[in-house]
């Protein structure tokens, strides 16, 4: 797979942090038929799709700059996943922050996806963890860099037929402390996933 150099710091006031965790989607891929078998929901259970992505949680429980309106993505990868993002101004740069919610029979295949790229240490300087309490199973995942002033964070869980993801990416002229982000990643996403609706 391919490597990138570590991205530069964020530039000055009201410059944007991109995205970099979009790797997971848009690069990082999975032999052809080494896919993990596919775990149905429990007939007549689980999850039905949310009709307004960006309205499952506040942004701004994460602390880390005003939110904007959110709005639509989708990615169409080996997975399609739909979301919002959302731009948070802070006082010397513009963090982001988005959230993917799947509603389907792949459910656990992608959040296997995402553990053996996290857990697998398969994207250089991330390091993971288990995140207990929250949906069947979580793991959440940073890598810090430009001197602990820029940080990615990622956060993946799934629940019977609901897979859902958290990515945050932030900058700014002060260190990042990696696991307050995590801790408020971790509320979050139990924000969204208490206002998925049921079937």
């Amino acid at each position: 797979m391919p490597y990138w150099p570590a991205p530069p710091p964020p530039a000055p006031k009201k410059s944007r942090v991109g995205l970099v965790l979009a790797i997971v989607a848009g690069v990082v891929t999975v032999p052809a038929g080494s896919a993990p078998a596919v775990a149905a929901a429990p007939a007549g259970n689980g999850y039905a799709p949310p009709s307004d992505v960006c309205a499952l949680a506040d942004p701004a429980v994460l602390d880390a700059g005003t939110p904007g309106s959110g709005s639509m993505e989708k990615e169409d990868t080996r997975f399609t996943l739909t979301g919002c993002v959302w731009d948070l101004a802070a006082s010397d740069v513009t963090n982001s922050v988005k959230l993917f919610v799947a509603v389907d029979g792949d459910a656990q295949a992608r959040y296997q996806e995402s553990e053996r790229i996290w857990a697998g240490h398969t994207v250089p300087g991330f390091t993971s963890q288990p995140v207990t309490g929250l949906g069947t199973k979580a793991i959440a995942a940073h890598r810090l860099s430009s001197q602990n002033r820029r940080l990615e964070s990622v956060l993946a869980l799934y629940d019977q037929n609901l897979y859902l993801e958290c990515r945050f990416s932030g900058g700014g002229t002060r260190p990042w402390d990696a696991a307050a982000v995590r801790d408020r990643m971790v509320s979050f996403a139990r924000a969204a996933l208490a206002k998925v609706p049921r079937r």
